[in-house]
């Protein structure tokens, strides 16, 4: 449950199934081990392929000026993530932290992003992207 505001919103909600399984139950508090083990596999596994990913995804979420906007998202596996809207005016990256992912915008990213989403729909050729690379600060529990 610690990991859970570490993780991504779209990963964390499709793995909310399997995190609901593990929580106990007063009606029912044991599960039977060979489910908690086969759930917690799952999970980790689910964690661990994202973590070598590079993914797209469509999320919306506020920055600082309070109003919530949809973005194209790309995730370098749990790290770093890199934000663009669809126009690309708007952009920058989020970090994880222990009260959940962080967005600062920067739009002098944005065209670099905008080429990476293409890259991601194989609408350009690929190439490296010169981006910022964040630095998270110390996760406190």
């Amino acid at each position: 449950e610690d990991l859970h505001p570490l993780l991504p919103s779209p990963l964390a909600e499709r793995l909310s199934p399997f995190w609901e399984k593990l929580k106990t139950d007063p009606e029912n508090p044991r599960i039977p081990l060979r489910e908690r083990v086969e759930t917690t596999v799952s999970l980790m596994q689910s964690i661990h392929i994202f973590q070598r990913s590079v993914l797209l995804e469509r999320q919306e979420f506020t920055l600082n000026d309070e109003r919530s906007r949809e973005f194209q998202v790309i995730y370098f596996g749990l790290g770093a993530a890199y934000f663009v809207n669809e126009s690309g005016t708007v952009s920058g990256y989020g970090i994880p932290t222990s009260n959940g992912w962080a967005w600062t915008r920067m739009d002098e990213i944005a065209k670099e992003v905008m080429t990476g989403v293409q890259m991601l729909k194989n609408r350009t050729m690929p190439r490296f992207l010169q981006l910022p690379l964040p630095q998270p600060s110390k996760i406190q529990p």
